[in-house]
C-alpha cells in the first residue's frame, strides 16, 4: 500500500492509500500521484507535473516526488 494525492486541476485534493493495482475508478478530471515517503504534501496544495514537485499553499516548495 502506498500513499497517493488525488490531483484536479494540479491541485490536491484528497490524500489516499491504495495498493495501484486494485480496480479504482477515478474521475477523469482527477489523476492520482504516487506520494514518497519523504515528501510532506497535503489537501490545498499545488502540484507541478513537469517537475514533480508539491508547493504549499502559503508558496513554500516541497520535496520533488
Amino acid at each position: 500500500m502506498a500513499n497517493f494525492a488525488i490531483i484536479e486541476d494540479n491541485v490536491v485534493i484528497n490524500i489516499i492509500v491504495w495498493d495501484g493495482v486494485s480496480k479504482w475508478e477515478i474521475p477523469t478530471s482527477e489523476s492520482p500521484v504516487g506520494i514518497n515517503d519523504n515528501v510532506v504534501v497535503g489537501i490545498g496544495y499545488s502540484y507541478n507535473p513537469k517537475n514533480g514537485i508539491f508547493t504549499a499553499p502559503d508558496g513554500s516548495p516541497k520535496c520533488p516526488l
